[in-house]
């Protein structure tokens, strides 16, 4: 069976949208945060390398690396004398489908292997299906961020100061922040970032306790609705792979909005 590749210029802008959102926020951490966890942000050939003295993959990646073209040895060298020389144990690089095919080779060669893969879904600005949950969703206020870093670093399973950094940009320019509330309590988060007409959709967490009452179904549904509302024709997000192995409740909650699978991003490791 032949797979088809996805569009090169498609691959590029979807994944300057993350780059941008993920750069952003590495980019607002105040000074506090920046001393706590040794955050770091650096360009690299077609995207960027970000850093958190935290051993959480997530916080530790490269995204774009090959977007430009051919990658050469020494600039992998560079990378990983980054992650080294600030004491990170592992970190990822995120190879985009269209990436040279040598690019894998020169990492295999440095040691990297390949880890997972995630999933890029897309939807156009349609209307989305009708959200049925008793919780109320309404925009993050300042006096939210802290509650809203909360929330997101516990259900990440990240350290708890990491909250703090991800307060950092609620009320930012390009953000919008999103609290579901049962009653007065805050239960659930999600945020998305605007590109131009791209919007990227993340943070989304849920309390255990308060999980099956439709908070993230809501919280979709309203920010589709503001992204459009607000100029976006393409939302776009990244979730974990479903496996036989491993189940991926965020990738059939957003198939169910309407998001459809772009292509696949291979994460390839580095352990020191």
């Amino acid at each position: 069976m032949t797979v088809e590749q996805p569009d090169p210029t498609r691959v590029h802008a979807l994944e300057h949208c993350e780059i941008e959102a993920w750069g952003d926020w590495y980019r607002c951490a105040s000074a506090a945060s920046i001393a706590a966890f040794g955050i770091g942000i650096q360009e690299v050939p077609g995207g960027i390398l970000t850093r958190a003295g935290a051993d959480v993959l997530a916080l530790n990646r490269v995204i774009g690396l090959g977007l430009a073209g051919p990658v050469e040895g020494p600039e992998i060298d560079r990378i990983v004398d980054a992650y080294a020389t600030a004491g990170i144990p592992r970190f990822f690089v995120q190879v985009p489908p269209t990436a040279p095919a040598s690019l894998f080779v020169q990492l295999e060669e440095r040691g990297f292997r390949h880890y997972n893969n995630w999933i890029k879904l897309v939807r156009d600005g349609s209307d989305p299906p009708e959200a049925r949950t008793e919780l109320e969703v309404r925009p993050a206020r300042d006096s939210d961020a802290s509650e809203f870093g909360r929330i997101t670093s516990s259900c990440f399973d990240w350290p708890s100061a990491v909250g703090e950094w991800v307060g950092d940009a609620v009320g930012r320019p390009g953000w919008r922040h999103y609290v579901a509330f049962e009653g007065s309590a805050p239960v659930a988060t999600a945020a998305y970032f605007s590109s131009g007409t791209c919007a990227w959709f993340d943070f989304a967490a849920t309390l255990p306790a308060h999980r099956g009452k439709g908070a993230q179904s809501a919280l979709l549904a309203r920010r589709i609705r503001d992204a459009v509302d607000a100029g976006c024709d393409t939302l776009v997000v990244e979730t974990a792979e479903q496996t036989a192995e491993k189940g991926s409740p965020s990738w059939r909650n957003t198939l169910a909005f309407g998001f459809r699978q772009a292509y696949v991003r291979a994460n390839y490791i580095k352990e020191f």
